[in-house]
């Protein structure tokens, strides 16, 4: 029998993996959650017999993580959470102790795309390689003007993979500073201008020179194609946890031998 896989928010990206889900031959479509859409099957996750869902993919809002992971304490423990919202990066820790104590399987990807998650860990290997020579480094985070969080979860946790890489850093700072920036904060600063569908740019710079890495989205569906193909991972990982997109990476499509 085919996987069942439920998506929660059918906004752009939910209505292109809805699609990509529907004409899958590996896969069935067993509906979608939300409360503003009226193609949506279900107003609220508390109305789906999560029982029959394999796999549950969040687009939604960072809102509905905490009541997504209770619903699936209570009814399915064994269904697959792959979770691409973002805006519960402060609840972060407490979802991470409720899927260890409960054995849930959870994913998150702070952005689905593959060329976004290659840039991020480009970003955390120039961070260690420029250790002590001098670098300040900062984020760049520029989104369409609808988009409801600033700064989004892909530039903070970028900016969290620079400070892990190198002892030159010690924080992120976000949004407006005030009296300036100290040598060992990463800044990180979203834009939203505009019908922009998301870019990333983060800089390394000293008195000599600036080091750029840039990904700019082309189209939406990049989103959804990565998060589809995370499930059909996780639909295979046995063990469970909290995992992030990278670790689906990292055993599928990254091919050197820095892993």
């Amino acid at each position: 029998m085919k996987p069942k896989i439920l998506i929660v928010g059918l906004g752009k990206v939910g209505m292109i993996l809805k699609e990509i889900i529907s004409n899958s031959s590996d896969f069935t479509f067993f509906g979608a959650v939300d409360k503003h859409e009226k193609t949506a099957e279900y107003s609220s996750i508390k109305d789906v017999d999560l029982e029959k869902v394999d796999a549950l993919i969040d687009f939604s809002s960072g809102e509905a993580v905490p009541e997504i992971v209770n619903c699936v304490v209570e009814k399915n423990k064994t269904l697959k959470m792959i979770i691409a919202s973002s805006g519960w990066h402060e609840q972060q820790k407490k979802i991470k102790t409720i899927v260890k104590e409960n054995s849930l399987f959870f994913m998150y990807g702070a952005n689905f795309s593959i060329g976004t998650a290659v840039v991020m860990r480009a970003a955390e290997l120039v961070s260690e390689m420029l250790q002590g020579q001098g670098y300040s480094a900062g984020v760049i985070d520029l989104h369409h003007n609808q988009k409801i969080d600033s700064n989004s979860g892909t530039a903070i946790t970028i900016g969290e993979g620079i400070v892990r890489s190198s002892k030159d850093y010690k924080e992120i700072v976000t949004g407006e500073v005030e009296g300036g920036l100290k040598p060992e904060q990463v800044h990180v600063q979203g834009l939203r201008i505009g019908k922009n569908k998301g870019s990333h740019e983060i800089i390394f710079d000293n008195e000599f020179e600036e080091i750029t890495l840039i990904q700019r989205t082309r189209d939406r569906g990049e989103y959804a194609n990565g998060a589809f193909m995370a499930t059909r991972w996780m639909l295979k990982v046995e063990k469970p946890g909290y995992y992030i997109f990278q670790d689906y990476l990292k055993s599928e499509v990254y091919k050197t031998k820095s892993n």
